[in-house]
Formats: C-alpha cells, sequence, structure tokens
C-alpha cells in the first residue's frame, strides 16, 4: 500500500468517532457583558442593561460602530427580552463571585441569549461573527527620545491592546523578551516595515494572523502611528494619530479588527444555506498528525457546520463539508488561518498544508 497504508490504517480506527475541533481562536464570552451601574434601582439596571446589549452587539457583529437604528434601537430599549442572566459584582466563577457592591464602583454583568442576540443581528442587517477567530499576534514598536523599542506583554500599552481585544471579542498575542531571544522579530524589521520576516514566528505564539506597528510622537502633542496586517492574501495597511498615545494605539487594533470581522463576519445578504460545496482537496498530508491537525482546524472553522472525509490518497485527504458560507466565502475563512494555504494553479478546490 505504499506510504498511506499507515495512514488508512488509524484513519480508519478514529473516522467513526466525530470530535469537535477547537481553534486557538475560539473565543468565549461574546454574548457576556460587564458595565458600570449607579446603583440596583430598576431605573439605572435597565440603563446598564442598555450599555451591556450595544456591547454585546458591537462584539459578535464585529462591527464597532453600530448604529442604534430601527429593529436594533426598539430592541435597546428593551433590553431585558434579551438577557438569560444578570447580576451586581462579577460574573458567576470569577475572582470576587458573590462579594457584595457598594453604589460607588458597582458594576452590573448580563449574559444574553446567544440565538435572539443573532437573529436581531439579522434583522438589523448586520454581520454574525462566530466564536472561531483569528488570533493576532501583535508586534509594536515605539520610539520615544529617539530610541525604539518592542511593547512587550507586561507594558502599559499592552493593556491598552488587550483592553480593545476584549471589548471587540478577539484573542491577540503579545510578544515576550524571552520570545526575542528565540528567533523573533526585530525591532528594525517592525519600524522598516517588512512582514515576510517577522512572519514566520507566528506559530511560536499560536498566532493566525499579525499586527506589525510603529508609533512616534512626530511633533510634541501629535502621536503617528502605522499599521501592517498580515492575514492571508496581500498585506493591509493604514494609519492612526492623535494627541494621545493610548488612542492612536486602540485606534489601530480597532483598524485591524475591522479588516479582519471585513473578511470573515457574515452578513446576511451573503449568508446561504447550509448545504454540500465543492470536495476539498488537502495536499502536503503524508502521516496521521497532518491528518489530525487539518481536520481539527477544518472543524474550528468559522461557518463550516460538518466535515467528512470523502477520499486518501498519497500525501492529499479530500474532505467533503457543509456550511453556511459558498466557496469563496470558506475560502476567505481558510486563508486567515496559519495552516492551509490557497492552491491557486489547480483547477480543483484545493489547499496546501502548511508546515
Amino acid at each position: 500500500m505504499g506510504r498511506v497504508g499507515p495512514l488508512l490504517v488509524m484513519l480508519a480506527v478514529v473516522l467513526g468517532v466525530h470530535s469537535p475541533g477547537v481553534s486557538a481562536g475560539t473565543v468565549e464570552g461574546l454574548y457576556e457583558a460587564e458595565v458600570p451601574v449607579a446603583s440596583q434601582d430598576a431605573k439605572d439596571r435597565d440603563r446598564a442593561l442598555r450599555t451591556a446589549l450595544l456591547e454585546v452587539v458591537v462584539r459578535v457583529s464585529g462591527q464597532r460602530r453600530v448604529a442604534p437604528t430601527g429593529v436594533l434601537s426598539a430592541a435597546i430599549q428593551n433590553p431585558s427580552r434579551y438577557v438569560q442572566e444578570y447580576g451586581y459584582g462579577a460574573p458567576p466563577g470569577a475572582a470576587g463571585a458573590g462579594r457584595p457592591t457598594t453604589a460607588r464602583g458597582a458594576r452590573l454583568w448580563a449574559r444574553f441569549d446567544p440565538n435572539t442576540i443573532n437573529e436581531l443581528l439579522r434583522q438589523a442587517g448586520l454581520p454574525v461573527w462566530g466564536r472561531s477567530r483569528p488570533t493576532t499576534l501583535v508586534w509594536l514598536v515605539v520610539e520615544r527620545d529617539e530610541q525604539r523599542g518592542f511593547v512587550w506583554a507586561e507594558d502599559p500599552l499592552a493593556g491598552v491592546l488587550q483592553g480593545r481585544a476584549r471589548a471587540r471579542g478577539v484573542p491577540i498575542a503579545l510578544p515576550s523578551p524571552d520570545g526575542q531571544d528565540r528567533g523573533g522579530a526585530r525591532v528594525d524589521d517592525v519600524w522598516n516595515d517588512l512582514p515576510d520576516k517577522v512572519s514566520p514566528g507566528a506559530r511560536r505564539y499560536g498566532a493566525d494572523a499579525v499586527l506589525l506597528g510603529r508609533a512616534r510622537e512626530r511633533v510634541p502633542g501629535l502621536w503617528e502611528t502605522r499599521w501592517t496586517l498580515v492575514a492571508g492574501g496581500s498585506p493591509e495597511r493604514f494609519t492612526a494619530d492623535g494627541e494621545l498615545i493610548d488612542k492612536v494605539v486602540a485606534e489601530g487594533l480597532d483598524r485591524a479588527v475591522d479588516a479582519l470581522a471585513g473578511r470573515v463576519a457574515q452578513t446576511p445578504a451573503a449568508a446561504v444555506p447550509e448545504g454540500p460545496l465543492p470536495d476539498l482537496v488537502v495536499t502536503g498530508v503524508s502521516s496521521f498528525d497532518d491528518y489530525a491537525r487539518v481536520r481539527k482546524y477544518l472543524e474550528g472553522v468559522d461557518g463550516i457546520s460538518s466535515v467528512q472525509t470523502a477520499g486518501l490518497e498519497p500525501g492529499r485527504v479530500t474532505f467533503r463539508i457543509k456550511a453556511h458560507s459558498d466557496r469563496e466565502g470558506v475560502s476567505r475563512s481558510l486563508a486567515l488561518g496559519r495552516t492551509l494555504a490557497p492552491v491557486q494553479a489547480n483547477a480543483d478546490w484545493t489547499f496546501q498544508l502548511v508546515p
């Protein structure tokens, strides 16, 4: 049977058991929010629930600017119909859960029903971005006093990035100094916008996309930033300027999330009924570990609802999938990760397993 023989034997054992894959970018808590509340009076509670609902709409839709009009306006005026659970203080299971809160600094947390939220977004004509979202590695270099250095995971600006990432519902990774020692990016590579030299190290951080940023105070009171997002396909470049570095850095991350959401979050018009697509061929699969890696990745891709193995040949596997999107939409989602790369010259729907 040659090289594929052992692979066939092992697959025969496991293919009868389906184990849903969970990608590194699976996001929890998309339908939850925690917001300040003045008191536990009904009026203040309802006001806080409206704020929490709008936060969830932003996070699930992937749209940071949502106009509260039409059906969305009506929903925000009556948020309780979408709430599964709410309370004061820390959410259940979190540190401090169950502690009483005072009026000063009190917070309300709420968990909303995913089905009714998704239906609300569809009625409002907004996209629905699922829990599987690309993890983005952020390499940010800041110039101060003519000295340039990375923003590491423990730096204050890293907290700004993490805060915006939580608000937008995206997983990010921030480098640590020891990662640099293991052959990560160099300051000059990021500053000079050389994504080809930086991107290969993304897998070490479990990242699917890379965001390069440089920030400097051009004149006192004016910070300028330049960003490059690498997430399959051609890099996207954009800028953000302002008086405060915290705000321009947050804007840079927001712009990157906007770009990611624009690629994969499905609007109602783009969504299609669940159904079969052309068979997906993956080459470069030469071991059971390769096969398991590909299948786990496919099962974690947002929009794919079913994955079946349709054929095995030396070095390649054919998958039959069902999805709530068309071939183009699924291809965009697949290209965001660092597991499969499209094979453009092949007439079939073919991807290459990335080593």
